[in-house]
């Protein structure tokens, strides 16, 4: 049986192989950083291809073979166990939808294991930190999950409300598919009101609004919270947000392109690192449900721990194995090894 994972993401040290022959994995890890966020030192071209190409393919398929374990563990080994707990509450039902989408994500980013791939599993990796981040909130407050509910009902009245907005501007009629958006912000409007107000969703003016996120908390304010979560170990969802969620974000929107001058050599990283922030933070969502649902026991813990052991060593060994194959392939074929 594949031991369960950690409750935590690796920390910085830990993210990065250390063993005989990794001093390349180590390098290039940090150099690709850097290259991925445009800042990288300026090269020619050739010089740049000839160091990146192999080391970066080999970088991706280790943290893909890494994410298809975390997978398999979080669907095959602790999804069941979770479902199991009945009766439920409302909590552990807004818990398990959360983790559910956890194991969906999983599910679709291991069919994403290309370079061309970066933007979605950048996508990914986003929704990942979202999901983490609530499952986090709602293993640490009692009240959280009755504010998350009562946001998914004023996020669809904003929604019913634009549309109905949208129709009273223009000389068409409402067409069928979005009659009902326009009855539920008519017959919602002083349930939604309420339930702003009790949650004390409120502007300057006293006034109901619907907030950003559920917490009435911007998600940066919201990984401040997540942080003082006291079994997130050493993994850090300010300096994930810090470091990380604005590089996520200019490969998931489509305005403009902060990545035009990253050579095509480092493409294959780009979709490497958002699969390990996606493993790392499946990781910490899937231990935050375990807490809510009552699960966290001393046997559960040790196994997490040696998982995360194990995939730290994992990693190096598979990355070690793919850049040698590629580098067998680019012996016999010189061109193998050059990115266009």
């Amino acid at each position: 049986m594949i031991a369960q994972p950690g409750p935590r993401g690796p920390s910085d040290e830990q993210r990065t192989p250390r063993g005989p022959g990794s001093a390349t994995i180590d390098h290039h890890l940090q150099a690709f950083a850097a290259e991925r966020q445009g800042v990288g030192q300026t090269m020619e071209r050739s010089e740049r291809v000839k160091r990146n190409t192999i080391e970066s393919q080999a970088i991706l398929q280790a943290f893909a073979a890494d994410l298809e374990w975390v997978s398999q563990v979080v669907v095959g080994d602790l999804r069941p166990k979770i479902e199991a707990k009945i009766p439920r509450t409302r909590k552990l039902d807004a818990c398990l939808g959360q983790f559910r989408r956890i194991d969906a994500w999983l599910r679709t980013l291991c069919k994403l294991s290309e370079p061309m791939h970066f933007q979605a599993t950048a996508a990914g990796a986003r929704s990942m930190l979202e999901l983490a981040v609530d499952l986090v909130l709602l293993a640490s407050d009692q009240n959280a999950a009755e504010r998350l509910y009562d946001w998914e009902w004023s996020a669809k009245y904003k929604h019913a409300t634009a549309v109905k907005r949208f129709y009273e501007t223009v000389d068409d009629p409402v067409p069928p598919e979005n009659a009902e958006a326009v009855t539920f912000a008519v017959r919602e409007e002083a349930k939604i009101e309420s339930l702003r107000r009790k949650q004390g969703w409120l502007d300057g003016k006293n006034k109901p609004y619907h907030p950003p996120r559920w917490t009435k908390r911007n998600l940066d304010a919201d990984c401040v919270e997540a942080d003082k979560w006291p079994h997130r170990g050493a993994f850090s969802f300010v300096r994930f947000y810090e470091t990380r969620f604005r590089t996520l974000c200019w490969q998931v929107h489509g305005s403009a392109f902060v990545g035009r001058t990253i050579g095509a050599d480092v493409f294959p990283f780009l979709s490497a690192q958002a699969l390990l922030d996606a493993s790392d933070l499946a990781v910490i969502g899937a231990s935050a449900t375990l807490h809510v649902f009552d699960l966290w026991t001393r046997d559960v813990k040790a196994a997490f721990e040696k998982f995360a052991s194990e995939r730290h060593r994992r990693r190096n060994d598979l990355f070690l194995k793919a850049r040698a194959a590629q580098q067998a392939v680019a012996a016999d074929d010189p061109a193998a090894g050059k990115s266009e």
